[in-house]
């Protein structure tokens, strides 16, 4: 009983030796570091007026992190424009980009478009039938990609132009309804969307974005073939 007493209290006086020894070598790394900073502080002068204006000026000009929300409006092209000829005000893009080489982002996006027509009474053929009837025309495309952006001019230029690349995937779902039967079909496909727009500053970090993108997919549903649609963003980008 002795013997594991006395382990223990071994143990403990290592353990309490070892940490005051780390506290001490911790303190010795730290004062020459501190005491050689409240020296600079001591020894250096002021800012002027104009040095303070120009090192603010110098942090406003680095690049950060843009975070873009938005209303897209679509048109389809080819097949999806031959499905819906009608343009879709149903939509919205968030893209989530970070600086990686001066002015180049990179990050993700985001989005939904939705498609919608009607049309008088037509007759829809079926594989051994047809049906007549007023026709509801519905098709859902969800996009989903990695985004490289080049952004032009400086932060604090009050506009700023910029082009970009997406590549990745894209859902898109069509359903079309007749008197009482509906057709559904679904496909995911690679998407390739390059981008071009113009960011205009509101205030120091928020932005109006005004952007065109041209959304090629390989997603073709049912018997239709690659239903590629471009877009139109208006949205607040922020860069706090």
């Amino acid at each position: 009983m002795r013997s594991s007493v006395s382990k223990r209290d071994a143990t403990r006086t290592r353990l309490w030796c070892a940490t005051m020894s780390a506290a001490v070598l911790a303190c010795a790394a730290v004062a020459p570091a501190a005491q050689a900073q409240r020296l600079y502080y001591e020894q250096s002068d002021p800012l002027t007026d104009a040095e303070a204006a120009e090192m603010n000026e110098r942090a406003y000009a680095r690049e950060l992190p843009m975070w873009t929300i938005g209303y897209s409006m679509s048109l389809g092209v080819g097949d999806l424009n031959d499905y819906i000829g009608s343009p879709s005000f149903r939509g919205f893009e968030i893209t989530l980009l970070w600086p990686a080489v001066r002015s180049f982002f990179a990050g993700l996006a985001f989005g939904y478009n939705g498609f919608y027509e009607t049309s008088g009474r037509q007759t829809f053929q079926l594989q051994s039938a047809a049906v007549t009837g007023k026709l509801y025309r519905y098709a859902d495309a969800w996009p989903l990609a990695l985004l490289g952006r080049y952004v032009f001019m400086q932060r604090q230029s009050v506009v700023r132009p910029y082009v970009g690349l997406r590549m990745g995937m894209a859902w898109i779902n069509t359903t079309t309804l007749v008197t009482d039967r509906t057709f559904e079909d679904s496909s995911l496909g690679f998407l390739l969307a390059p981008e071009a727009g113009i960011l205009g500053h509101l205030s120091k970090s928020v932005m109006a974005c005004l952007s065109y993108t041209f959304n090629f997919t390989t997603a073709s549903p049912g018997d239709r073939d690659v239903l590629s649609y471009s877009s139109l963003l208006l949205g607040l980008t922020l860069q706090p």
